[in-house]
């Protein structure tokens, strides 16, 4: 008798997900699966799907400008739209509602979804001044209502002035105003000298009430106000402290330095060169000619400053070099000594010293930062 041989199979993969909804369970169990077993994203990408099938183009867009957990919040209506997918499927009964309450609660979401593009939008409208607009703006509501308010009392009769520059000060207004003031000055100027001058008919028949007095009057009180201004804007830009310049970080400043980290001979090696940034004193020695170089910086506020392989702000006056006959004997000294009595080892040489300034090259070891 033949033997049948049977094909081995693995074990069936369970289905899980939107795969394994209980379409042939009922209603109730079939809720119960998608708020405990489908995840939020599902749930959310069913309601979004079922919105674009069965709105128009503009109110889907509507529908769709709401936040994420709007489609994801009620799990029934991610069922609900799951289900009307489902031809066999019917909503019938006690659960016939379910499509409506679906379909009004989209309505909601295109609603709220008018009102936050319409808010998206005004955020996009809104108007932002620049700053030059700004002064613009300050300068009217100031001094240019100071300016009105004073013609308004000159068509009055009265024979006033104004103190622009106190109220330029009042004011609270910086030199920049000065131009957009001068430029208004400049316009009341031109009207009240054309008259005077009798340059045109226009301001002539326009000023013809004024005596040619008042007119030089006012013609003096404009030229002094524009006089003040110019005033106010030196006396500003020489009150404007000068901009510091920006120091590098010690790190930057000593980054294309060139110097002798160590020097098997004499048996020294050079400090970290950012230690020179900000320092007071410091000694350096040439190997190749046997030179002690000691640096004194002339600015007590900065200290030394690097640049390239140049050691700045050094008092060349007291800064000094000199050839050493003996290394072995001074070097020691320098390194581990304190300042004094540095000094009184170096007093007791002979050789000559010659003023130093803060070129370093590679021959140099920088010995000690002080």
């Amino acid at each position: 008798m033949a033997v049948v041989k049977r094909k081995k199979t693995g074990p069936v993969r369970r289905k899980t997900g939107l795969a394994a909804v209980p379409v042939e369970s009922g209603w109730d169990v079939i809720k119960h699966y998608f708020h405990y077993e489908i995840d939020g994203k599902q749930l959310s990408d069913i309601v979004k799907t079922y919105i674009r099938k069965n709105f128009s183009k503009s109110d889907a867009k509507l529908a769709l400008a709401n936040p994420e957990y709007s489609f994801r919040m009620f799990s029934h209506y991610a069922a609900t739209a799951f289900m009307l997918e489902d031809n066999n499927f019917k909503f019938e009964g006690k659960i016939a509602n379910y499509p409506v309450a679906l379909k009004n609660y989209i309505k909601t979401l295109i609603e709220s979804g008018k009102s936050l593009i319409a808010e998206k939008e005004e955020e996009t409208n809104v108007i932002t001044l620049t700053p030059q607009q700004r002064l613009e703006n300050k300068v009217l509501e100031t001094i240019g209502a100071d300016l009105d308010e004073l013609e308004d009392q000159w068509i009055r009769g009265e024979e006033t002035e104004l103190d622009i520059y106190n109220a330029m000060q009042r004011h609270d207004l910086k030199g920049m105003a000065v131009p957009i003031l001068i430029k208004k000055l400049d316009f009341m100027l031109l009207e009240y000298t054309d008259a005077y001058d009798k340059k045109c008919e226009q301001a002539v028949e326009a000023y013809s009430h004024l005596t040619r007095k008042e007119q030089k009057r006012r013609i003096d009180a404009i030229q002094k106000m524009i006089d003040d201004l110019n005033s106010f804007k030196s006396a500003q830009k020489a009150k404007r402290a000068p901009r510091q310049p920006k120091v590098k970080a010690a790190d930057k400043q000593v980054a294309k330095m060139n110097y002798k980290k160590e020097d098997n001979e004499f048996k020294i090696a050079s400090v970290n060169p950012m230690t020179l940034v900000g320092a007071g004193k410091v000694f350096l020695f040439n190997t190749k000619y046997r030179q002690l170089t000691c640096l004194i910086t002339n600015s007590a506020s900065k200290g030394f400053e690097v640049s390239g392989s140049t050691i700045k702000n050094v008092d060349e006056n007291i800064s000094w070099k000199m050839t050493l006959r003996k290394p072995e004997d001074i070097l020691p000294v320098i390194l581990s000594k304190t300042a004094n009595q540095i000094d009184k080892a170096i007093s007791k040489l002979t050789t000559k010293k010659a003023k130093a300034n803060g070129r370093v090259n590679a021959e140099v070891v920088i010995l000690r930062v002080l």
